[in-house]
């Protein structure tokens, strides 16, 4: 029974792990070598839909808080 219980605790644990390695290859972020407060300094390609984000100066430094 604990074994049981354990054994479906482990694969859940292995799924969700498996579920946030696919989210974080979701996306892929590239410099796009410029600098400013308007300017896009990378883009976020999201490789599930194909749709390629801007972010600015500003997006990154709310990302890094």
């Amino acid at each position: 029974m604990k074994l049981d219980v354990l054994r479906h605790l482990l694969f859940i644990l292995l799924l969700l792990a498996a579920l946030d390695a696919a989210w974080m290859l979701r996306w892929d972020v590239q410099p796009a070598g410029l600098l400013g407060n308007s300017i896009p300094t990378a883009y976020v390609l999201d490789r599930w839909t194909g749709t390629v984000y801007f972010a600015t100066h500003q997006d990154m430094n709310r990302l890094k808080r």
